[in-house]
């Protein structure tokens, strides 16, 4: 019988050592969807108030979750990259609608 995935070299215990684990199992994506999620789901829940205030906490949550995935390697430079650059278009996007609402 053929195992489809590789078991871990050794007993997880732990939280950093089970989540590089099912990173590797899933190709790399874990974090990525991770992120994706903790994305759109606090976008729905601020949007009890208005859009902009929903992005950007969204936005702002998403970057502080990256930089821990970063730290624990679930994902690499290109997506951290990626979402801090979507923080800096969230910015600039509150930054010329409140201009606009003066």
């Amino acid at each position: 019988m053929v195992n489809a995935f590789a078991y871990p070299s050794s007993n997880l215990t732990s939280i950093e050592q089970l989540l590089p684990y099912v990173n590797t199992i899933t190709g790399g994506f874990f974090g990525v969807v991770i992120l994706l999620m903790v994305f759109v789901i606090t976008f729905i829940a601020g949007k009890t108030y208005s859009t902009e205030k929903a992005l950007s906490f969204s936005g702002f949550l998403t970057l502080i979750v990256g930089i821990m995935f970063r730290m624990l390697g679930l994902i690499n430079d290109g997506v951290l990259t990626f979402v801090i650059v979507g923080f800096i278009g969230i910015v600039i996007y509150m930054f010329f609608s409140r201009q606009q609402e003066s």
